[in-house]
C-alpha cells in the first residue's frame, strides 16, 4: 500500500508542478510501445502519449482509493477517490466531445478509454461502435501496442462484438497471434513481427519472444471465451460465462486456483 500510494502521490507532484491540470503531462513516457499506428521509427505508437499516462494516473488513484477502503484507511481512500474524480473531469474535457466523440480516433485510445470507464454515462456504445469502425478500417485488422492489446478484445466483448474479438483472436495474417504460430512461436513475442516470414529475427532490435503485453490475450481466452472468472476474492465465487464461437469449434479450459481447480 505504501507502494501505492507513493507512486500516485509522485504523479500528484508532477501534475501539481505543471500548473494542477489533472493531466499527466510531463515525465518521459513510452506511450503505446511498438504499435503499428505510425511510422517505424516512432516505437512510442500514434496515439497521445498524455491520454495514456492520464489514463494511467486515474488507474493509479482509484485503485490506491480501493487499497485504501480494504485496509480501513477511509481519509485516504477518501482523498484518492476524489482525486480519481478530478482526473476523470480532466480528461473527459480533453479528449471527450460532448456528444461522445473521442478527439484522438485510434484503436489504442478508443480501446483504453472504454476500459478504464473515462467516458461520460451513455457514450460507451458509441466508441466501442468507432472502435469497430477503426478495426475494419484496418482491414480487421490491429494495430495496437503494449497499452492498446490487453484491452483490445476484453472490451469488444464487453460491447457486445465478441465475433470481432474472435476474428482477431483466428486472424492469421500479420499483425495477429496466430502469425507468430504459424511461424513457430510457443511464446508470443515483443513485436507482432518478431520473427519475418522467412524465418529469420527482425533486424529492429527489441525481440523478446517471451513477452507480457500480447501474450495477455491469454486472460480474454480464459476470462471470455472460456468465461471463468472470480466474482470475490481467492476464487471463493465464480461466474462460469463462456461467449462461444462457432469458428473455435470447442474450448476446454482450467485453472489453479488458491481454492482449487477451476475447470
Amino acid at each position: 500500500y505504501e507502494g501505492m500510494k507513493a507512486w500516485t502521490d509522485y504523479i500528484v507532484s508532477q501534475d501539481e508542478a505543471g500548473g494542477g491540470a489533472r493531466l499527466w503531462n510531463s515525465d518521459n513516457h513510452f506511450g503505446d510501445w511498438l504499435a503499428l499506428d505510425c511510422p517505424p521509427e516512432i516505437p512510442t505508437g500514434g496515439t497521445d502519449s498524455v491520454l495514456i499516462a492520464t489514463a494511467y494516473y486515474y488507474i493509479s488513484a482509484s485503485d490506491t482509493a480501493k487499497a485504501a477502503e480494504v485496509l480501513g484507511r477511509f481519509e485516504d481512500a477518501a482523498h484518492y477517490l476524489k482525486l480519481a474524480d478530478e482526473i476523470k473531469q480532466s480528461f473527459q474535457r480533453e479528449y471527450l466531445t460532448e456528444n461522445g466523440n473521442l478527439t484522438e480516433h485510434s484503436q489504442t485510445a478508443l480501446a483504453l478509454t472504454l476500459y478504464t470507464g473515462l467516458y461520460r454515462e451513455g457514450q460507451g456504445q458509441k466508441l466501442a461502435d468507432q472502435l469497430e469502425a477503426q478495426i475494419m478500417k484496418n482491414g480487421g485488422y490491429l494495430n495496437t501496442g503494449f497499452v492498446g492489446t490487453p484491452c483490445l478484445c476484453p472490451v469488444l466483448t464487453e460491447f457486445g462484438k465478441s465475433e470481432l474479438a474472435y476474428q482477431l483472436l483466428l486472424n492469421e495474417e500479420y499483425p495477429s497471434w496466430l502469425y507468430a504460430v504459424n511461424h513457430g512461436a510457443t511464446t508470443i513475442g515483443e513485436r507482432w513481427n518478431s520473427v519475418l516470414p522467412d524465418g529469420h529475427m527482425n533486424p529492429q532490435g527489441m525481440n523478446s519472444l517471451n513477452n507480457y503485453a500480447y501474450g495477455s490475450i491469454l486472460e480474454w481466452i480464459y476470462r471470455y471465451a472460456a468465461g471463468m472468472e472470480p466474482l470475490t476474492p481467492g476464487w471463493k465465487t465464480i461466474r462460469f460465462r463462456p461467449n462461444p464461437d462457432p469458428r473455435l469449434g470447442s474450448i476446454n479450459a482450467s485453472y489453479k486456483s488458491v481454492s482449487g481447480l477451476v475447470r
